[in-house]
């Protein structure tokens, strides 16, 4: 349902916020439409390369704490989630600039071939998260004779 609002400008700037208050509310009655108003998730840069034996993710996630990770390999998808902390150190201030990001960040990297999934190492080092992934030993083909009884 698309509802359009009609600000009266006559009215001036201070009635403006009460008109949104208003429709904001009669969103939020029960049976009706409810917003959630949420931090959006952010995606760290992230390297994904292939070698003869593994496939190697590095991702850029400084300071994070490896328990605010998770990661899950599931269905040749591998996903990997976590949440950056925003800092308080330097207490009650006014940013000029503010480039890095918080809050919750994802990232879904889909693996196109079979990984030996028992051998999966994952390490955090300097700011980055390494994860590799081995793959798994194919097999050779093999020549089946077929015996013949009498």
């Amino acid at each position: 349902m698309t509802r359009m609002i009609s600000l009266k400008p006559e009215k001036g700037i201070p009635e403006m916020p009460m008109e949104i208050s208003r429709y904001i509310k009669d969103m939020v009655v029960p049976g009706k439409l409810t917003v959630i108003f949420s931090e959006p998730t952010w995606a760290p840069p992230t390297d994904f390369f292939e070698t003869a034996n593994e496939y190697i993710i590095r991702m850029e996630i400084a300071g994070i704490k490896p328990e605010m990770m998770n990661i899950l390999l599931e269905n040749g998808k591998l996903f990997i989630k976590g949440r950056r902390e925003r800092m308080q150190k330097f207490g009650k201030c006014s940013f000029k600039q503010m480039e890095i990001n918080y809050g919750d960040f994802e990232r879904t990297i889909s693996i196109d071939g079979a990984v030996e999934t028992s051998s999966i190492r994952a390490s955090y080092d300097k700011g980055f998260l390494e994860i590799i992934l081995p793959k798994a030993k194919k097999s050779k083909p093999r020549v089946i004779s077929v015996e013949i009884s009498l």
